[in-house]
């Protein structure tokens, strides 16, 4: 039940690899120096009461971080581009905020394991909103995939069928997504939610409806 501000003098600990202050009670903005303690491995503000932004410069001044969460506080702003030069994070949780904007794309994010983006205010229901689902499938260990309740729109990308084989959700959940379910989603072998409900998508296929059923079967 810690409480009250951040104290900058954490950013002299210049040899410090894991910040852990998850589900206390601080308050405030994130000192910048804490971003510049760049042996960070493992950054967890999460379930907190911070506010402000994810500095645009994150991904290039904390290069190392494996795990990264922000989750359930009030962060406004966008996402950073630059986020995908921490190529090394395997842990991206930046659910429960009030971010906005578009999600960059995330090429360079190979050993993403878990990626939740849920209860935002991103994207714009525009055609390009779900652009960065499709660089995603360069992240072939990713198991965990949370995107709903966000303002995403345009057309469920067929990509989706090309994500990591261990994935074992996926969650596209009230949004503004329009599209069919592609049909190769039944070569997500280990995937046991695919949520997609509140959102304008339909199951049909151009001749493929048999083998969609099949397949979306097979993971009820």
């Amino acid at each position: 039940m810690l409480s009250g501000n951040v104290p900058s003098i954490l950013g002299n600990l210049k040899n410090l690899r894991i910040l852990d202050l998850m589900d206390n009670m601080f308050s405030g903005v994130i000192p910048p120096s804490i971003f510049n303690l760049s042996l960070l491995t493992a950054l967890d503000i999460g379930f907190n009461l911070f506010h402000g932004n994810i500095p645009s410069d994150i991904g290039i001044s904390l290069p190392n971080l494996e795990f990264f969460s922000i989750a359930s506080n009030q962060f406004t702003g966008s996402i950073p581009v630059s986020i995908s030069n921490a190529s090394n994070l395997e842990l991206l949780q930046l659910s429960l905020n009030n971010l906005t904007g578009e999600v960059p794309t995330l090429e360079k994010l190979h050993r993403l394991n878990f990626f939740t983006l849920f209860s935002n205010h991103l994207g714009s229901g525009q055609a390009n909103d779900l652009n960065f689902l499709s660089s995603l499938t360069n992240s072939t260990t990713l198991e965990y995939l949370s995107i709903k309740r966000n303002n995403f729109g345009g057309e469920l990308p067929k990509q989706i069928s090309n994500l990591s084989t261990m994935l074992g959700v996926i969650s596209l959940a009230e949004n503004n997504i329009f599209g069919s379910i592609p049909a190769g989603i039944e070569k997500l072998v280990s995937l046991r939610v695919f949520d997609v409900s509140t959102n304008k998508i339909s199951v049909r296929q151009e001749g493929k409806e048999e083998s969609l059923n099949r397949a979306l079967s097979g993971m009820s």
